[in-house]
């Protein structure tokens, strides 16, 4: 499984839009979006975990950039810190 940092998500997105985009480039196992512990609101980013280094690289390739519900998202693969 490769994980991706997706950022540049308004607050009010659609997570099952985001995950009909992102499996167009190959099969998404799993998303978690981020939020706020205090308000609950979400903080403009999330992880999408793809199920193949192919996948995630088309991902990267076809999504970094591009418009969604009005915002340019950054797509790429996540770092471990």
């Amino acid at each position: 499984m490769v994980k991706l940092f997706v950022a540049g998500l308004n607050q009010e997105f659609d997570v099952i839009r985001l995950v009909e985009l992102f499996s167009l480039h190959g099969a998404v196992e799993e998303i978690k979006v981020v939020t706020d512990k205090v308000s609950g609101k979400v903080k403009g980013f999330a992880f999408m975990h793809m199920s193949d280094e192919r996948g995630a690289a088309r991902a990267i390739e076809g999504l970094n950039g591009v418009s969604f519900d009005g915002k340019k998202l950054e797509v790429k693969r996540s770092v471990e810190k």
